[in-house]
């Protein structure tokens, strides 16, 4: 079992939470800002060009809010730089449940979608942070959606299987029962991912309104296949192939491939690029003051400074978004926009 990382190691230390005493009601405070606007309707009905004012007037509103949000934890606070991982170390920590926070920056690989129930259109599905790593940068999370994670292939892990029994703030357990690590969600079907040897995982994957979806993850030699059953957006597998001169990822064979991309290590400096007028191309850098930048095509420029205590990071350079992780306490604070949680050991 790998040792757990940093200041991590003291969320195994904490004490189950025990239910506070029940205190006399106070009177409701008023309402506190938000990244929310909510409009209510008075007596009077409003006409369109008041309405097409106040819809102007929500949305700056809310971008002010969301790009203005302060963060969990300052730059002063974020610690010692963390090392650069070595490829050797990054296969060493592959093919295991992992929690990648959504902070650290990722760039679409495959990114399902959802069909709106009232009509005809489609939606991204929200990255989960909960799911499989399977190195080289390569995330596949709970929502089977597969990112590339510069930060996690140089440097290192947030949190791993060491740091459970943990639960999230959306009421989301994991736990590890033997060779099984067990997701129970309040909301939607649970999950698991069972580990059958070193290299071959069984996820169980479903997604709302299912009650199962089965995945393989086989590692043979250099070469790890992602394989769905009938109906799975992994029906057609997805290989991850390992040579001298990098690492492709494809779905499907020409000229019905699905997914083709390479990603290219040197040093300290990744490069992912995806084949196709309309592939992404990404590269990420450590820059001189030890940040982290990665920029490219098909997403959002990101900067990420990271610490043993923390990482803050700068999402885009025209309204920039700003994201931020605590580990520097015995609870891992995530705050941005794509979501804030917490994640508590049990």
């Amino acid at each position: 079992m790998n040792k757990p990382l940093g200041p991590l190691s003291r969320l195994s230390q904490v004490s189950p939470l025990r239910t506070p005493p029940q205190k006399p009601a106070l009177p409701t405070p008023p309402p506190a800002p938000s990244d929310t606007v909510e409009l209510q309707g008075g007596a009077r009905r409003l006409g369109s060009k008041a309405l097409a004012a106040l819809a102007v007037s929500a949305v700056v509103v809310t971008t002010v809010l969301a790009t203005c949000s302060g963060p969990v934890i300052r730059a002063d606070q974020l610690g010692a730089a963390l090392a650069m991982q070595t490829p050797a170390q990054d296969q060493a920590s592959a093919l295991r449940f992992e929690v990648i926070p959504n902070a650290l920056g990722k760039v679409d690989l495959i990114r399902q979608q959802d069909q709106e129930t009232d009509n005809d259109a489609s939606s991204s599905r929200p990255l989960s942070t909960l799911g499989v790593y399977l190195g080289d940068g390569l995330f596949l999370d709970g929502g089977l959606n597969l990112s590339f994670v510069p930060s996690r292939l140089l440097q290192g892990p947030v949190l791993g299987p060491e740091q459970l029994p943990l639960q999230v703030s959306d009421g989301t357990q994991i736990r590890q029962q033997g060779n099984q690590t067990l997701v129970q969600r309040r909301w939607d079907p649970n999950q698991s991912i069972t580990r059958v040897d070193n290299d071959i995982l069984h996820l169980n994957f479903p997604q709302r309104g299912e009650w199962n979806r089965s995945i393989s993850v086989v590692r043979q030699g250099q070469t790890t296949t992602i394989q769905g059953g009938f109906g799975s957006p992994f029906y057609h597998s997805v290989r991850i192939t390992r040579s001298e001169t990098g690492v492709t990822v494809t779905q499907g064979s020409w000229p019905l491939s699905r997914l083709s991309a390479t990603i290219v290590r040197q040093g300290d400096q990744v490069e992912l690029r995806e084949s196709g007028i309309m592939g992404v191309h990404a590269q990420a850098q450590v820059q001189p003051d030890g940040s982290l930048r990665i920029h490219g095509s098909g997403f959002r420029e990101i900067r990420l400074q990271r610490g043993e205590n923390g990482a803050l990071a700068t999402h885009g350079t025209f309204l920039p978004s700003h994201s931020s992780l605590n580990l520097s306490s015995p609870t891992l604070l995530e705050s941005g926009p794509y979501g804030s949680f917490t994640y508590r050991s049990l």
